[in-house]
């Protein structure tokens, strides 16, 4: 029998769950797997769904024991209110396939896979040392990827979209239709790097926003790449794919100017749009929120009060835009956007120093 910390296991089970339910790993059942070894004081818990290694360990106390269990009825076993100090009694049966829980009352019996069926670790040092490239604030890493992967494509089949792109001390993230980019982070990789969407989800879920003293940091080798942060680590191959030069469609500061509270102005955007679409129109002194359904203009909200339009003259224009890509890049305090006309990016800049562009739908 092994004895581990609640919270401490539930952290390192909430991180490995987007590699477990990944769609990589659908036809792929051990993989929906943790592997789980105890030995020496230690619970090691790992996650693998082909592209990325997540290895994590917990203080335990108890005997050596190994077994593989379906990381999603593990999580849902162990969530829940969790009492300070409260301890999870893990017991492997032997010659069974089942994994027993003692959770404050509660007794649970999972079933587990065969142990030597999970892949095992490579030697990442075998392909060089690892050596540090960056280091980060957690809670400003975070806060900032949380933002910036919104935009990133969940697409698999477009490697280049899917993922976050470090560069020159920012990320930045575009699915196609909409880029986000952060504020500089203070820290200036000594090369740009593509880091997968599931990587920094994974990070996301196993870690907390507001987390104190804490960093976060990034190794590279000859191949691979590795965050780390406390006892959690994410190995993944380095991308040979190379980020789209977003650029070329980032417009300049000019066309409408207006300033507004970012929060406000997303709720005002959810209020009006219908089916995922909005109409934004400037007509002389007057900023109007259309819906478009079908065609047709069922709802409108006239938010020239809530404006600040800094001595900017407004030019007649109607754009079309996806009304949830616009929501997500404005919400938060006082941001200033540019709609420079029906067929440019709007460019949202926010008051942490972010920025955002979202595409234009067409009006035809």
């Amino acid at each position: 029998m092994v004895k581990v910390l609640r919270k401490a296991l539930l952290e390192i089970l909430t991180g490995a769950l987007p590699l477990t339910t990944s769609q990589q790993v659908r036809t792929l059942p051990i993989l929906q797997c943790v592997h789980l070894h105890c030995e020496n004081g230690v619970l090691a818990v790992t996650a693998y769904n082909v592209d990325v290694w997540f290895m994590a360990s917990v203080p335990a106390r108890g005997e050596k024991f190994s077994a593989c269990v379906e990381a999603k009825l593990l999580h849902e076993a162990v969530r829940g209110k969790v009492a300070v100090g409260e301890m999870v009694e893990v017991e492997a049966g032997v010659g069974s396939n089942t994994l027993a829980l003692k959770i404050g009352n509660m007794d649970v019996m999972l079933p587990t896979w065969a142990v030597e069926d999970y892949p095992a670790i490579p030697n990442f040092e075998k392909d060089g040392k690892w050596k540090e490239s960056g280091e980060w604030e957690l809670g400003a890493w975070h806060e900032a990827a949380a933002w910036v992967s919104m935009a990133a494509s969940a697409d698999r089949d477009r490697p280049l979209l899917n993922g976050v792109f470090f560069t020159k001390g920012q990320m930045v993230s575009t699915d196609g239709h909409r880029i986000h980019m952060s504020a500089p982070l203070g820290c200036t990789l000594p090369t740009s790097e593509l880091v997968p969407l599931e990587v920094v989800e994974s990070i996301l879920a196993a870690t907390k926003k507001g987390t104190p003293h804490e960093s976060i940091n990034l190794e590279r080798n000859n191949r691979y790449s590795r965050f780390s942060t406390g006892r959690k680590k994410f190995v993944y191959e380095i991308s040979t794919n190379r980020f789209p030069p977003c650029e070329k469609v980032i417009p300049e500061r000019n066309g409408n100017f207006v300033g507004i509270d970012g929060t406000k102005f997303a709720q005002m955007v959810k209020q009006v749009a219908q089916e995922n679409k909005l109409l934004v129109s400037f007509e002389e002194n007057s900023l109007e929120l259309r819906s478009w359904a079908d065609a047709k203009y069922d709802k409108s909200l006239e938010i020239t009060d809530e404006v600040h339009k800094e001595n900017c003259d407004w030019l007649p224009m109607v754009i079309g835009v996806n009304a949830k890509y616009l929501m997500e890049a404005v919400r938060g305090a006082l941001v200033y956007v540019w709609f420079t006309s029906e067929l440019t990016a709007i460019r949202v800049e926010r008051g942490d120093g972010s920025m955002a562009f979202v595409m234009p739908m067409r009006l035809d």
